[in-house]
């Protein structure tokens, strides 16, 4: 599958010091759903600027398509965008806002009123073009925003944090809008947002930004199950990161020395010298509360205090400190009734196990 969108070494600095992108190259195919994941100031919208061409870049070529429009305004370029607070007219029904770029670029009224037609009931809104958006609800005004941006037929669709002012459980449904929405259409989708599981959830591949580079670049399964780095590593889902020191190196496996511990880990070619200083790296759910007496022949064991008992519907995250200070959490499936009661209680002594195999190394970044 063709590029669609080509970003050569771009970099787009703003005043004297702050550089929001740093020297990025990325491609996105044609029919993908990328999304460009990050904290605040990581460069993520800039980027989305910048391929809109509501930013020009300081150095570096933006393709679309396989022509260079790096310097070409935005009224020219084939893509569309969504805002985060969607821009609607509130003067223009729903039905003038979404019509209104056809109208202005001089689209027969014909061939307008069908395009109309077609995009209003496609996000299921033609019972409310008449009205205005201040009369529509959150996820309304969002479709509208999107029909405005479908109906000139785009090849590129750009959202700039589109579930962003929705509440908790609309965005949850719109997620999966969008991402049917996505698949019917085959369009280019590309999406800044900082919301992990959005990106997760909707995309086919994640772009995951960090001070105006990218940090990672994969399929949501790939960034979660193989981060290439401590900060991936903790922006991604919730993990547990604790200081090490690399003692041994045998063949796949590595050894760490953590306080009174001693931790294997797979060898990831990221820290594996002998006196490495590393992040040691082990999501919630793939550790366990041994039973008292276990020997855990297998896993790694550390023992730790539990600090809080905290109820997330189908698990309880069990947060406990290492005798090193750092927190350790342990996500405990709710299989029957009675699992909550088996749970230690808040200050006792528990061993935690997890496997060699669930245990990545990462360099060190903490002083």
């Amino acid at each position: 599958m063709e590029a669609i969108i080509q970003i050569e070494g771009v970099t787009k600095t703003f005043g004297a010091k702050v550089v929001a992108v740093n020297d990025v190259s990325l491609s996105v195919k044609e029919g993908e759903f990328v999304t460009l994941l990050g904290p605040s100031g990581c460069g993520k919208t800039t980027i989305l600027r910048m391929v809109a061409g509501f930013e020009s870049p300081d150095h570096g070529r933006i393709i679309l398509g396989g022509e260079d429009v790096t310097d070409i305004p935005p009224y020219h370029r084939p893509l569309n965008m969504v805002f985060q607070d969607f821009a609607l007219f509130p003067h223009m029904t729903i039905d003038e806002n979404v019509g209104y770029g056809l109208k202005v670029t001089g689209v027969p009224q014909a061939e307008a009123s069908q395009a109309v037609d077609d995009v209003l009931k496609m996000v299921e809104l033609t019972d409310q073009r008449s009205r205005r958006p201040h009369l529509l609800s959150g996820g309304q005004r969002q479709r509208a925003a999107l029909a405005r941006a479908l109906v000139r037929k785009p090849k590129v669709l750009l959202l700039d944090e589109p579930l962003s002012s929705l509440d908790a459980n609309l965005r949850a449904q719109l997620r999966v809008e969008l991402k049917h929405l996505h698949e019917i259409l085959g369009l280019t989708f590309v999406m800044v947002t900082h919301d992990q599981t959005e990106a997760l959830v909707m995309a086919d591949r994640v772009i995951l930004m960090q001070d105006g580079r990218i940090a990672q670049d994969g399929t949501p399964k790939e960034i979660y199950e193989h981060p290439n780095s401590a900060y991936v590593a903790n922006f991604i889902g919730t993990t547990n990161l604790f200081h090490g020191r690399i003692s041994a190196v045998n063949d796949d496996i590595v050894t760490i020395s953590s306080g009174q511990h001693e931790v294997r880990a797979a060898a990831n070619g990221l820290g594996s010298s002998i006196g490495d200083d590393v992040a040691v790296c082990i999501r919630p759910e793939k550790a366990q509360i041994l039973e008292p007496g276990a020997d855990g022949i297998g896993l790694n064991v550390m023992t730790a205090a539990v600090d809080e008992l905290l109820y997330h519907g189908n698990t309880i995250r069990v947060q406990a400190r290492l005798a090193s200070g750092a927190t350790f959490l342990v996500d405990v499936p709710l299989k029957t009734p009675d699992t909550q009661d088996t749970l230690p209680q808040k200050g006792a002594q528990i061993a935690v196990g997890f496997a060699p195999v669930n245990t990545a190394t990462f360099p060190w970044e903490g002083s």
